[in-house]
């Protein structure tokens, strides 16, 4: 269904729900199991949780290996300036 929609043209889809849901329950699991960890290792699981979801939607959608599409020189110029 995902790919017949982005062959008629939908561009947009809304995840942003699920990768929260996946964050709370990651949470969740964690502060109440067994043996709460770190906070940072509670965290941790936590954004592992959510980058699962969004993996699995960039793969989905057929997004995966396409960030060079949307570089542009100001993009990159952004880019440079975050990591010197």
């Amino acid at each position: 269904m995902i790919d017949r929609s982005i062959q008629l043209g939908v561009c947009k889809f809304n995840v942003n729900t699920e990768v929260r849901q996946a964050y709370i329950q990651a949470l969740k699991l964690e502060i109440c199991g067994d043996s709460p960890g770190d906070l940072l290792e509670i965290a941790g699981e936590a954004i592992a949780a959510m980058q699962e979801v969004i993996i699995e939607k960039l793969n989905l959608f057929g997004s995966v290996g396409k960030a060079h599409l949307h570089e542009t020189p100001y993009a990159l110029f952004l880019a440079n300036q975050a990591y010197h």
